[in-house]
C-alpha cells in the first residue's frame, strides 16, 4: 500500500517505460476515482496537491465518481478518458488509473 502525499492509499503505483505510461490501483470501497486520480498525479509530480490544478477544471468530478462506482461482478469495466495537468488519464471501474504524458502540441498553444 502507498499513501501519496494527497493522503490516498493506492493499492500498488507502476511506471512502464516502453508506453511511458504510470498505472495505478485503489481500493474503491474506500477511494473515490477522482482522489485517485489525484494521488497518482502527486505521485508522478511529486507534488503537494494544492500544486495541482482542479479537477473539476478537467472534467465532472461527481459525474467521474458516479460512472465509475463498484460495479458488480457481472459488469463489464467502464473506463473514461480526459486530459489533466499534461497527462492523458484513463480511469476504470475495475479501481485503476493509468496516467500517459501527452505530446506538448496537445496542451501548449503559442501566440504570435
Amino acid at each position: 500500500m502507498i499513501t501519496t502525499q494527497a493522503g490516498v492509499e493506492l493499492q500498488s503505483f507502476e511506471y512502464r517505460p516502453r508506453s511511458a505510461t504510470y498505472y495505478t490501483a485503489f481500493d474503491q470501497e474506500t477511494t473515490t476515482t477522482s482522489m485517485a486520480v489525484i494521488g497518482t498525479m502527486t505521485t508522478i509530480l511529486d507534488c503537494d496537491p494544492t500544486e495541482l490544478d482542479p479537477l473539476y477544471d478537467a472534467i465532472d468530478v461527481d459525474a467521474l465518481n458516479d460512472c465509475l462506482q463498484v460495479r458488480d461482478a457481472t459488469s463489464d469495466p467502464v473506463s473514461v478518458s480526459f486530459s489533466f495537468e499534461t497527462y492523458g488519464i484513463m480511469a476504470s471501474s475495475a479501481g485503476t488509473v493509468a496516467a500517459t504524458p501527452l505530446p506538448a502540441t496537445d496542451y501548449l498553444t503559442v501566440s504570435t
